[in-house]
């Protein structure tokens, strides 16, 4: 990758570093021809893109986390057949928040990420099967 590079005379270089406004004038002035990276060589856009790459698979296991603690009130509440308190709401998110009880769980309950739906009949037997509570004809 090619870096863009602006050659400058010692005696200009020192101007420009030491004059805030004309050092902010020729900044904006690069921004504006080559955009809010221009300084990144391909060490920069290599930690650049893997930092947002990162950035997006946390946002995308958050979303997952979110579904699936959306998924789980619905079941609970379904099978409850009232609202839930504080507490369990807490409860289920902090079952979400941690890898291997969102994947048990998803398993478990077969929360499937795409969006199926009304819940079927099969998510409450599993949770009653899971706990061990009689069925409800």
């Amino acid at each position: 990758m090619k870096t863009n590079g602006m050659r400058l005379s010692g005696e200009c270089h020192d101007r420009i570093q030491t004059d805030e406004s004309e050092l902010q004038r020729w900044i904006e002035e690069w921004e504006r021809r080559y955009g809010p990276y221009f300084w990144y060589d391909e060490q920069d856009w290599a930690e650049h893109h893997k930092r947002i790459e990162a950035e997006r698979a946390a946002a995308a296991k958050q979303q997952e986390r979110e579904h699936i603690a959306k998924c789980l009130v619905k079941i609970v509440t379904n099978w409850h057949g009232q609202a839930l308190t504080k507490k369990q709401a807490r409860i289920i998110d902090q079952l979400v928040a941690h890898e291997k009880p969102t994947e048990l769980l998803k398993k478990l309950f077969e929360i499937r990420m795409e969006d199926t739906g009304p819940f079927e009949d099969r998510n409450q037997t599993a949770i009653e099967d899971y706990i061990g509570a009689p069925h409800k004809g």
